[in-house]
């Protein structure tokens, strides 16, 4: 993997972290704020696309007139997030972490989080993908589920 693609991903990952890190320790000793958001990064790099995507953001480029996903939503319904935060000693009921939150991925909601090192119910660490820029592509959709819970990809273009 080229040098630039490397950094490029570490990029987003501590981005991430390191925004969610500072948010934590904003918070007053031992409060366990449960305020948190979603996030969606898209870095333009040469010929590439990266994007870092927490929650149900999302990323949608549209390509000769069509719209084309560049991030998964992270819900706490999906199949590999409720393994994760099952591995992580928690357990999602009503498709919620816990109950409570319908994303598996998120910045702040340290009340879901147990510190450096541990595992997480709810994931700072964002799915990042690679995508090859396209001649056709005209323009990136960034939205949060405000909008995607009304309007598909096709409909966004």
């Amino acid at each position: 993997m080229p040098i630039f693609a490397v950094c490029s991903r570490n990029a987003l990952h501590k981005a991430c972290v390191d925004t969610d890190a500072g948010f934590i320790a904003s918070l007053r000793d031992g409060e366990r704020d449960q305020s948190g958001t979603t996030a969606c990064i898209v870095v333009i790099d040469g010929t590439v696309m990266y994007t870092g995507n927490l929650g149900d953001s999302r990323a949608v480029v549209c390509r000769g007139g069509d719209a084309v996903a560049l991030t998964t939503d992270q819900k706490a319904s999906s199949p590999s997030e409720v393994a994760r935060i099952v591995a992580a000693d928690g357990f999602v009921i009503n498709n919620r972490v816990l109950g409570y939150l319908a994303v598996a991925r998120a910045l702040g909601d340290a009340a879901f989080k147990t510190g450096p090192g541990q595992p997480e119910l709810v994931s700072t660490h964002p799915e990042v993908t690679e995508v090859p820029i396209d001649a056709r592509d005209e323009f990136i959709v960034l939205a949060c589920d405000g909008l995607f819970d009304v309007l598909g990809n096709q409909e966004v273009r």
